[in-house]
């Protein structure tokens, strides 16, 4: 499509992606700035005002995005079920914390994990969920 620029980043063995569009009145109009609904990634309305306010760069502003997510994903915690940042299948990151260890987990490895043990126990420190 013209006017659009989309940038994939291979992070942990999965593809993110980050999709800038600018409508033909642009600079006039804002661009269109959109990520898959699944991904790690930050909020992306920064790049917009980037774009459109401080007269960035396209290149300046996939650098910065590149680098914030890279940030972001490094510095979340591992899911000690799946051993992964990145959950295989839907890409998000663990959010689900434990009580008593404060280890965090994917939902759906967390649910895996209590279907196969038959407990409600945290992997870790075997404290009830």
């Amino acid at each position: 499509m013209r006017g659009e620029v989309r940038c994939v980043l291979e992070l942990e063995e999965r593809e993110l992606e980050l999709t800038v569009r600018f409508a033909p009145s642009h600079p006039l109009a804002l661009p269109y700035v959109s990520t898959p609904p699944n991904s790690p990634a930050p909020d992306t309305h920064w790049i917009v005002l980037y774009l459109a306010y401080q007269n960035g760069t396209l290149l300046n502003a996939l650098k910065m995005w590149i680098s914030a997510v890279t940030a972001r994903v490094e510095s979340s915690p591992q899911c000690y079920i799946c051993y992964c940042r990145m959950h295989p299948a839907s890409g998000r990151l663990p959010t689900v914390p434990c009580h008593q260890c404060r280890n965090k987990f994917h939902s759906p490895c967390l649910r895996k994990w209590f279907s196969t043990s038959n407990k409600s126990n945290c992997p870790l420190c075997r404290s009830k969920f």
